[in-house]
């Protein structure tokens, strides 16, 4: 009885916030000059394995933690990456842990190939697997009961936005530009579940405090679809602060406690080995996306800690 009544909660709360996102939503204009296009290829040219740590801010609270790790898997001539994010929700009168576990698999040239996303919130539990297949992306969603799976068109070779923004930051650090905007195919699992064309756009310098921190930072305009996102990325492609919606932030942590936090949280990341046997099921469902869009504007629009 309490799982149906949670799962109409969300229901309710996917019609809600699916129509007050937009308005959160942080406004800026894309500049109208011609955008450079990022071949996802291009960012393995100088591409090294890093992590990466940020503080989940709430309404000027921290209410979790999002870590991310880049690993070139030489011997497989592939690359893996490991995102989790852990943060507090509120829920009525009461917090509730969230949990989005990501592992993603990037061929030789950057392009997704396969993807798993674990969603742990109110003791349920969601499983979203993808697999590319030429022009297509085959999902399956697992959230109890027999799976329901789906096909997303896909007009493009796509690579993954968490890691094609940072590793493109890094690489074109000495290229970066105030006034000038790129565009990289990307994947977007964790925040917005989009694929599409993902804008850059180079605003301004702005100087980013943080404590003692002092930094000179290019503010960016970051637009995936409906999703957008402010970003504060220094000379070295580190971004310092990334604004998700009005209310929720991201902010870099420190060396040391980033290092440990990637390990703990991150751990050893299994490497996705889906095939297509396991989207080849009789009978089966069809994938409702709102069902997993709709969660994550949850996650992303009513997090609240008192």
């Amino acid at each position: 009885m309490f799982t149906k009544i949670i799962s109409i909660t969300i229901t309710l709360f996917w019609i809600i916030m699916m129509a007050t996102l937009v308005k959160d939503l942080i406004p800026y204009e894309i500049s109208s000059g011609d955008a450079t296009y990022i071949d996802p290829q291009v960012l393995t040219e100088e591409l090294i394995s890093y992590s990466e740590a940020m503080r989940v801010i709430y309404k000027d609270k921290q209410v979790g933690v999002m870590t991310i790790r880049v690993s070139h898997l030489s011997k497989l001539k592939k690359y893996l990456v490991a995102i989790r994010v852990v943060m507090l929700v509120g829920v009525g009168e009461y917090l509730e842990n969230a949990i989005i576990t990501t592992g993603v698999l990037l061929d030789s040239k950057f392009i997704l190939s396969q993807f798993t996303m674990d969603i742990e919130f109110l003791n349920l539990s969601f499983k979203v697997k993808g697999l590319v297949d030429g022009e297509y992306l085959n999902l399956r969603l697992d959230k109890g009961g027999a799976p329901a799976l789906g096909v997303m068109p896909l007009p493009y070779p796509i690579s993954f936005l968490e890691a094609a923004h940072g590793v493109f930051f890094r690489n074109f650090r000495y290229d970066l530009k105030v006034g000038n905007r790129y565009v990289i195919p990307v994947f977007d699992p964790t925040w917005s579940f989009q694929s599409g064309q993902l804008e850059l756009y180079l605003e301004d310098f702005e100087l980013f405090k943080e404590g003692k921190e002092e930094v000179l930072c290019f503010k960016v305009n970051m637009r995936l679809g409906k999703m957008r996102n402010t970003l504060w990325v220094d000379s070295q492609g580190n971004v310092w602060k990334r604004q998700l919606s009005e209310d929720l932030i991201l902010k870099r942590i420190e060396h040391e406690e980033r290092s440990r936090l990637v390990e703990e949280l991150i751990g050893s990341t299994e490497i996705p080995t889906l095939t297509p046997a396991d989207f080849d099921i009789p009978d089966a469902e069809e994938i409702d996306l709102s069902q997993i869009q709709g969660l994550l504007a949850l996650l992303k629009g009513t997090s609240d800690i008192r």
